[in-house]
């Protein structure tokens, strides 16, 4: 009924957005120009949608060959809640896009796509949203993660699992680390907690 998204930048129970981190419409309009005049494209992600605002390019296609992502429509850009823009464009890409918008943050994930967002996304700060609404506290919930913006869950949450197939400093953070996710890495983590 609850979930986290955007690294954190939004988070939301039974339909209804407890948390998020808005981006402004005029410096996204910006920055949907910047990146058409570069030939580059990207997803919008509002509290309960994502789009594409151009067509998948060659930088997609390599980031959709090492994740699973699902399909989004190509609309175009519009007024409404804007939380973050997923955009999928080449490293040499980086230090102009800094310098031309020093108002948001960075966080390149993958070769050819990077989080453009307001302020460093928290996945910690959308669960303790999660976790008032639900009347829990950072003791009766455990994040399980294998990447660097899983850490940040600690800011919400007391225990958090590194997954066997995490990054190294990924499972330095981590109470525990489990079996890799695809050797039943979850369960065998919920076990070691009694679960």
């Amino acid at each position: 009924d609850g979930w986290v998204g955007s690294s954190g930048g939004v988070a939301a129970y039974r339909n209804k957005v407890l948390y998020q981190e808005v981006l402004d419409y005029a410096v996204g309009k910006r920055f949907v120009a910047f990146a058409k005049n570069h030939g580059l494209m990207a997803q919008v992600v509002t509290p309960k949608t994502r789009y594409y605002f151009a067509e998948p390019n060659e930088y997609h296609a390599e980031y959709v060959s090492s994740f699973s992502e699902p399909y989004a429509p190509v609309r175009p850009f519009h007024r409404g809640t804007l939380i973050s823009f997923l955009l999928f464009a080449p490293e040499s890409i980086d230090e102009e896009m800094k310098r031309s918008f020093p108002e948001l943050h960075f966080f390149r994930f993958h070769p050819y796509a990077v989080d453009v967002m307001p302020v460093p996304h928290s996945k910690g700060r959308g669960l303790a949203a999660i976790l008032k609404a639900l009347g829990l506290s950072a003791d009766e919930a455990i994040g399980f993660g294998d990447d660097d913006a899983d850490i940040d869950m600690l800011d919400g949450l007391t225990h958090f699992v590194a997954m066997g197939n995490g990054k190294e400093h990924v499972k330095e953070a981590a109470e525990f680390v489990t079996t890799p996710i695809d050797e039943d890495g979850i369960k065998t983590g919920l076990a070691h907690y009694g679960l």
